[in-house]
């Protein structure tokens, strides 16, 4: 007993999603070895795994609601759902975040993966939601700053300890 075919908007939803999904999942599986391998414990490493995700859902959220805020109040007229989706396709630059590791090349990969998004992002706004490029970038620039200067503050904060 089938529950009839599927809407045509949920696959690309669930695409997207599960692409922000994987991205989000292999940047902290990818941070929490790396502060497990520079000498942490088995404890602080699941502590910082459980941190680093509600830190990279809640500001990957918060990236999303405040460009749709903007777009809203510019009256570009875009929904959520294709926000998401677009934020989802977005971090597929993320799925080469386990190559960070490499010692010599870790840190410029990671800031260059970090840059992709944006710029993914924000190209994506201007050929799917038609704004300026310059619009696209102003408005995506708070959301992108809170979302990966999360993470980045953490790690920073505990290179100094």
């Amino acid at each position: 007993m089938g529950l009839g075919p599927t809407p045509s908007f949920v696959i690309p939803l669930l695409v997207c999603l599960s692409i922000l999904f994987v991205a989000g999942f292999l940047t902290v599986v990818t941070a929490s070895f790396t502060h497990f391998a520079i000498g942490g414990t088995v404890r602080d490493a699941f502590r910082e795994f459980f941190v680093q995700t509600g830190l990279f859902i809640a500001s990957a959220y918060f990236w999303a609601v405040t460009v749709w805020l903007g777009l809203t109040w510019l009256a570009d007229g875009v929904t959520l759902r294709l926000l998401v989706e677009i934020l989802g396709a977005a971090h597929f630059p993320l799925l080469a975040y386990p190559l960070t590791i490499v010692p010599t090349l870790g840190f410029r990969l990671e800031q260059i993966l970090r840059m992709a998004v944006y710029a993914v992002f924000v190209s994506a706004l201007v050929l799917v939601v038609d704004t300026s490029p310059v619009v696209a970038a102003l408005i995506c620039l708070p959301g992108w700053l809170f979302h990966f200067l999360t993470q980045e503050a953490r790690l920073l904060r505990k290179a100094r300890s």
